[in-house]
């Protein structure tokens, strides 16, 4: 028998060092046959067993499953030092983790004979054994990159802890490949930052709440500026395509601060004990997308500025110490849904001291800003918008020139913080939305407008304030002050408009309400068509405004529905115009003057616009030296105006009939002669008897000589709309024609408005 196969062998295997055995007539013996290149097993017409068969190629140590290589499976090692070590040259062979299997490290590779190129234990295994390099199949792991791949830190389950492993060599190395980069386990504590250097990488993990990275109290700063970094020899100056980074937690876990009780300590020696880095650095990335994202504990959540192009957040979480979103590129473009400015993952004394001191979203520059239903509950303001700076290369790599921010805020919920928002610079318009805030915003310059927001609970005094710029309210409802003794909006300068709002001042059964509610003290109010519901009982303090205005100005305040409040403007008004609200009986008890309102006027004399004077539907007009107006909707009300104009009779009709008798319109269509006393003086186009403008280059002294002869001198009003105060007087003048003599002390254009007999 023995001679008999061995006979066969030789007529089977014309190669040398070549083994040939029938499984269907034997077992499955184990050959240890170091010298045999070549193994040739022959069945006759029956299958063998060589399922408990295995191979060990010569000096590699490592056993093959037989049943693997005839299936054309490859071979099967278990980590990567025995891949280094696989000294056969044939099939694919697949790792089953990196350090161990199941670690999350498996993959499939194959040989190539040259050297790696950049051979990182994970996308290339150089063979210690053999000349080549053992290259992944990235088909075999969904063409996904993971830092298990790369023997990524796994499995640990404190959050960020001292003493769990590093995994941000792992993270980087998984990055360096350019594929997109999935983070699976729980946790993944970063020594140092991540640099992302392929343009439009996709990164994610499986979810905010499922995978976090965390950065730890030793974090390496100097690496980098985020956790994640989009790596500035890429992005700053190229403008590339940023990545898409969802579905993750980026954590700062950073050290206790003390509660604001601790005196000695201030909030700056407590944000300085931080680590200062962002949880994201996304400067430069153009066109990059942030989709299911927690950021929180980190200095900034998501650092934009730079000119980043179009630019989308969806969903993102965040509580931070700076702000959650940086915004300062005047060529950007940045659409925000969905964020939740909410203390997450936080201590109580960082989510106090991040109220104190963050922004939920800052802007500095920005072409086209929207923010649509997002709310903010942990931060000192929730939109900050300032004059941004011109960014160069030179000065920190992120170019952007000089602009403004362009934004708009759609159903945003400001909730319990300090300050809504607070605008020093640029243009935004807030529509719909909620607040419940202690104040609601602050504007210094630059433009802002408010309008269909469904509900406004003041939480503070002065809710709004305008120190400047242009401010515009509109068909705002459901204004409500359930705290008690609030201004609703108070201003100092710019403009203001107020246009069709409701307003519900009840504070409640004996609560005083005392302080006005719309509040001027400077700039221009234009308030019209606005409804102030009736004070609930217990709320009649004396002396409690809806309108209050306290400096003379070209201001409006005309068809306002105020029962039961009264308004006070500026006694002795020189230039602005003020009409009153209809409203109920104490409306007018106090506010303006009149000069030489005579006996014809029941309960006026000099103390101003009587309330009296007025029906149930009707309002007066008085302004300072003598200019009476009524409306139309009154009848047969007749008064005298004027200490030298005592035969100017006034009188309105519900017909809407006007007659006025001596007035200054008889020389409407012919100017007067303008002299001045220096420089040039210049009538405005149209200029007459009755109003016009005269621009003066210097300081001067100024005579408009009327056209027609008057009997006595007119009644004008002088304004500067360039802010100057000139100062005036009129005369009957030479041969009856009556003259205005202004006093100008400054280039300026003064502007006058006469009436007379």
């Amino acid at each position: 028998m023995l001679l008999r196969l061995l006979a066969l062998a030789a007529l089977l295997l014309p190669a040398p060092r070549a083994l040939a055995f029938d499984a269907t007539r034997y077992g499955s013996p184990t050959f240890d046959t170091p010298n045999v290149d070549r193994l040739v097993i022959q069945g006759s017409g029956s299958t063998g067993d060589v399922s408990a068969m295995s191979v060990t190629p010569a000096g590699s140590g490592v056993s093959a499953p037989l049943a693997d290589l005839l299936a054309s499976r490859g071979v099967r090692v278990a980590n990567n030092a025995a891949l280094k070590a696989w000294a056969v040259a044939v099939m694919p062979v697949t790792r089953e983790g990196y350090a161990a299997a199941g670690d999350g490290g498996r993959a499939t590779y194959t040989y190539a004979a040259s050297a790696c190129a950049a051979a990182d234990d994970g996308s290339q295994v150089q063979s210690t054994v053999l000349p080549g390099c053992w290259s992944i199949d990235w088909s075999s792991i969904r063409g996904e990159a993971t830092p298990e791949l790369f023997g990524g830190a796994v499995g640990f389950t404190v959050d960020g802890a001292q003493g769990t492993p590093d995994a941000q060599p792992a993270v980087q190395k998984a990055l360096d490949t350019g594929r997109p980069v999935r983070f699976t386990a729980p946790f993944y504590r970063m020594g140092r930052s991540g640099i992302v250097r392929t343009p439009g990488q996709e990164i994610a993990g499986l979810g905010p709440n499922a995978t976090a990275l965390v950065f730890h109290p030793g974090y390496d700063t100097g690496s980098g500026a985020g956790v994640l970094t989009l790596s500035p020899a890429v992005f700053a100056e190229g403008r590339k395509l940023g990545p898409i980074i969802r579905d993750l937690r980026i954590k700062g876990f950073q050290p206790e601060v003390t509660a604001a009780s601790d005196t000695g300590t201030s909030d700056a020696q407590r944000l300085a004990s931080l680590v200062q880095t962002s949880c994201i650095d996304a400067r430069g990335g153009y066109g990059a997308k942030f989709v299911r994202l927690i950021l929180t504990s980190c200095m900034r959540g998501l650092d934009l500025r730079g000119d980043v192009g179009e630019v989308m957040v969806d969903d993102l979480t965040g509580s931070n110490f700076i702000t959650d979103i940086d915004i300062d590129g005047a060529l950007s473009t940045i659409r925000i849904h969905d964020h939740h400015n909410f203390p997450v993952n936080v201590t109580p004394n960082q989510a106090a001291l991040a109220q104190r001191s963050a922004d939920a979203i800052r802007s500095g520059r920005m072409d086209d800003l929207k923010v649509t239903d997002s709310m903010c509950i942990q931060a000192k303001r929730c939109i900050y918008t300032y004059k941004g700076v011109v960014r160069t290369l030179a000065a920190d790599g992120y170019p952007s020139p000089g602009g403004i921010t362009t934004a708009s805020f759609s159903n945003y919920d400001f909730d319990i913080v300090p300050l809504g928002w607070q605008v020093d610079d640029g243009v935004a318009s807030f529509t719909g939305g909620y607040y419940a805030s202690a104040k609601g915003g602050v504007l210094n310059a630059g433009t802002v407008s408010i309008s269909g927001t469904s509900n406004v609970n003041m939480n503070g005094d002065r809710f709004f304030t305008q120190n400047g710029g242009i401010f515009s309210l509109t068909g705002i409802g459901g204004i409500s002050d359930p705290n008690g003794d609030n201004t609703f909006l108070y201003q100092t300068g710019g403009f203001l408009t107020l246009v069709g709002s409701t307003y519900g001042w009840n504070g409640g059964v004996g609560t005083r309400t005392t302080k006005p509610k719309v509040w001027s003290t400077g700039g221009t109010i234009v308030a019209t068509g606005n409804t102030a519901m009736p004070r609930g009982a217990g709320t009649q303090a004396a002396g409690a405004d809806f309108f209050r205005v306290d400096t003379d100005g070209a201001n409006v305040v005309a068809n306002n529905a105020t029962p039961g409040w009264t308004n006070t403007f500026p006694a002795n008004s020189t230039t602005g115009i003020y009409l009153n609200n209809r409203g109920g009986a104490t409306e007018f008890t106090s506010g303006f003057s009149v000069t030489g309102v005579g006996a014809g006027i029941s309960g006026g004399g000099a103390s101003g616009c009587h309330h009296s004077f007025q029906a149930s539907t009707g309002y007066i007009q008085c302004v300072q030296n003598g200019i009476g107006w009524m409306p139309l909707n009154i009848d047969a009300l007749a008064f005298q105006v004027g200490s030298q104009n005592t035969g100017m009779v006034v009188r309105m009709y519900g017909t809407g009939g006007v007659h006025l008798k001596g007035h200054l319109s008889g020389s409407l269509g012919t100017a007067p002669t303008i002299t001045t006393s220096a420089g040039t003086a210049t009538p405005s186009t149209g200029i007459n008897d009755t109003h016009g403008t005269v621009t003066v280059t210097a300081a001067a002294t100024v005579t408009v000589k009327f056209t027609l002869p008057y009997a006595n001198p007119p009644d004008c009003l002088v304004a500067s709309p360039d802010g100057a105060k000139p100062t005036w007087r009129t005369t009957a003048g030479a041969a009856g024609r009556a003259s205005l003599v202004i006093v100008t002390p400054a280039a300026e254009a003064v502007t006058y408005h006469c009436l007379g007999r």
